[in-house]
């Protein structure tokens, strides 16, 4: 009997080890999506009523904890250069005596299946060795903490240095089934500031009736979820671009709204197994946004969207979002004044600053562009590199303890350039424009001066075309609230046929050694947070592998980070027959504006006939008959054009405003 049962048991163990071998080679093809998510939570920090749940715990000794604010650094961007909608973040300013401990808890929440949490956060990786930023997630019943991110930690472990904005995802599928709260934690002295936005939970779903739904033009994200290991996948996407994929994962765009279908076979060999979801991608209608792109092939201004020279081709580009279908481009003085085209080519005959208006619309609706002077043609400009929508940026940029980047420093660069590309035809320059954002100093006789340079073989600076005069630092130029150019001038135009450089020297790096002040001369610049354009070099002292200074000095490309400087030559185009109108020419006589608690007030008003001010995309935000006083509280932060006529002149200048 023993024997038997063995025998038996043996079979029974056989039989189950073989079926369950079977089913877990059985192929069975199963899929999802990333944007298959349900936002459960979200909290944008951007007033105190939607803070009402949350509780901050202060640390008692620092009066600086967390609040509502926007980054007080120039090379930090608002929130809202990731998220449109942001008013405010979550920060916490750093204290440089007593301790701080300052904590800010989330309301609870019940965690369900599928569920993870995200967040952006703004620190800097070195100095949160000083002052620690953590984030806990705690198991009310339990009071049990568990650390989802040490800043400290992560930054040593990615290498993380100056503060940028950073999303972090996290699974909670460790907490199913429990009542939770998120702590955010800043403690430790003398570190720097912290920020923390768009705080969210969301669910994904998987299940039979999840449905991935996008707005027009957007894509999906498939995930395949097929078990058995399969080898091989055929996807098919109604409406879909690209239509099929034998990708894992693939990634579809979908233009048109509806509701379409997805078909996964999966392959293993000589096994298959092939589903299908109805109406799986919801794809929703949307009125379109309208954005252009001004042309690449002209300058950027200062005081005009875009400068180029009469009879050549440029390019408009539609930039609008949400799939137009339908596009009217209104170019008053081009060759083609209407256009229906999505990237219309045009030029201009004459010399003058001209309007631009664009029109978009879709089956939902339409959206509608419209600016005034914002193109220039022909005649003399500042160029610059900077575009109308970054102008609110521009500020300086912080090295720490070493200084600043276009300025003041302890690191041995000595130089600064910015790269300028070849003009559609030939030109010159006549001056220099640099717009400082720091002029204090204790080397007041020392001389700045500037010099253009060609480009050599290996990209950067080359042989010097001409040099400017020198100008006492004492006497360079700085206003809070207005952007006032330094003029360096040369003694005769420099040709300009090529890319050139514009390079910023002898800008001072000195300690008064009974004060222990130290210069501070910045120019100002725009710092990028995304992968975009960087035209700026710097020209320094190399250092060996012992990271010694050798004592040789070279050109450096800024392509770690993206920034352009606020340096802006005056360019007159070649072949320029007509004058500009009166509004575009600049009187030496500044309407020398001021702006305190946000009256802006006009020297001798009662010579000013009319104000008119501008944003610098062209668009009028303001218009009056006389010189009085102006309230600008309603205005957003960022440069301005003001433009004041009187009896004989018309006086142009640039004014910031900022908060």
């Amino acid at each position: 009997m023993t024997k038997k049962l063995l025998f038996l048991s043996y079979c029974m163990v056989t039989t189950c080890l073989f079926s369950f071998q079977t089913l877990k080679a059985q192929l069975s093809a199963g899929f999802t999506a990333k944007e298959c998510i349900t936002e459960v939570y979200r909290q944008g920090f951007d007033s105190t009523d939607e803070l009402t749940a949350w509780t901050l715990t202060p640390g008692n000794i620092s009066s600086k904890t967390w609040k509502l604010a926007n980054p007080r650094s120039y090379a930090i961007p608002d929130f809202s250069t990731i998220n449109a909608g942001s008013k405010y973040s979550l920060a916490i300013e750093y204290d440089t005596k007593p301790n701080q401990n300052e904590k800010m808890i989330s309301p609870s929440f019940s965690i369900g299946d599928h569920y993870a949490c995200s967040f952006y956060a703004c620190f800097d990786g070195v100095y949160v060795l000083f002052a620690n930023f953590t984030v806990d997630v705690e198991i009310i019943s339990s009071g049990e903490k568990t650390r989802l991110l040490d800043a400290h930690a992560w930054s040593d472990t990615t290498g993380h240095e100056r503060p940028k904005w950073l999303k972090f995802d996290m699974d909670l599928a460790g907490y199913a089934g429990k009542e939770v709260r998120f702590i955010f934690t800043y403690s430790g002295i003398n570190g720097d500031d912290v920020l923390v936005d768009d705080f969210c939970i969301t669910q994904k779903s998987a299940g039979e009736n999840a449905q991935a739904t996008i707005a027009e033009g957007a894509s999906v994200h498939f995930e395949d979820l097929s078990t058995g290991e399969p080898t091989e996948w055929l996807w098919e996407f109604e409406e879909g671009t690209p239509s099929t994929s034998t990708l894992q994962h693939p990634v579809v765009q979908y233009n048109k709204a509806g509701l379409y279908k997805v078909k996964l076979t999966a392959k293993k060999g000589g096994e298959s197994s092939s589903i299908t979801k109805s109406n799986f991608v919801h794809v929703q209608g949307v009125a379109p946004v309208a954005v252009l792109s001004l042309p690449e092939e002209g300058y950027l201004s200062p005081y005009a969207g875009i400068f180029i020279p009469r009879d050549q081709l440029v390019t408009f580009k539609d930039a609008s979002k949400n799939v137009p279908t339908s596009w009217k481009w209104e170019l008053p003085g081009a060759n083609a004044e209407i256009s229906q085209e999505q990237h219309p080519k045009v030029k201009y005959a004459n010399n003058g600053t001209y309007n631009l208006k664009l029109t978009v619309s879709n089956n939902q609706g339409s959206d509608v562009v419209d600016y005034e002077n914002i193109i220039q043609v022909g005649g003399d400009q500042e160029i610059w590199n900077i575009g109308m929508d970054e102008t609110k940026d521009i500020g300086s940029i912080s090295l720490s303890w070493y200084g600043y980047y276009g300025g003041s420093n302890f690191l041995g660069m000595t130089a600064y350039g910015e790269y300028f590309k070849k003009p559609l035809v030939p030109g010159s320059i006549s001056e220099v424009s640099v717009y400082f954002d720091q002029v204090n100093t204790v080397s007041p006789d020392s001389l700045v001066f500037v010099t253009i340079a060609g480009k050599n073989a290996e990209g950067l600076p080359g042989d010097i075309l001409a040099t400017s005069e020198a100008i006492m630092v004492k006497d360079l130029k700085y206003n809070p609230a207005t952007l006032l150019p330094t003029s360096f001038k040369f003694a005769s135009p420099v040709n300009i046929t090529d890319e050139f450089f514009v390079i910023v020297n002898g800008i001072p790096n000195c300690e008064d050694e009974d004060t222990y002040e130290t210069d501070e001369v910045v120019i100002a610049a725009v710092k990028r947070s995304e992968l975009q354009k960087s035209t700026c070099y710097v020209y320094m002292e190399e250092y060996d592998e012992d990271y010694m200074p050798t004592g040789l000095f070279k050109w450096y490309e800024q392509n770690e980070e993206y920034t352009s400087f606020a340096i802006a030559p005056r360019f007159t185009y070649k072949d320029t027959y007509t004058e500009l109108p009166e509004v575009q020419k600049r009187s030496t006589d500044a309407i020398c504006p001021t702006l305190v608690n946000d009256q802006l007030s006009f020297y001798e008003p009662e010579k000013i006939q009319s104000v008119a001010i501008y944003s610098l995309n062209g668009k009028q935000v303001y218009r009056s008959e006389s010189g009085q006083s102006i309230n600008t509280s309603s205005f957003s932060e960022g440069f301005y054009i003001i433009r004041a006529t009187g009896e004989d002149k018309v006086s142009v200048q640039k004014i910031k405003i900022a908060r």
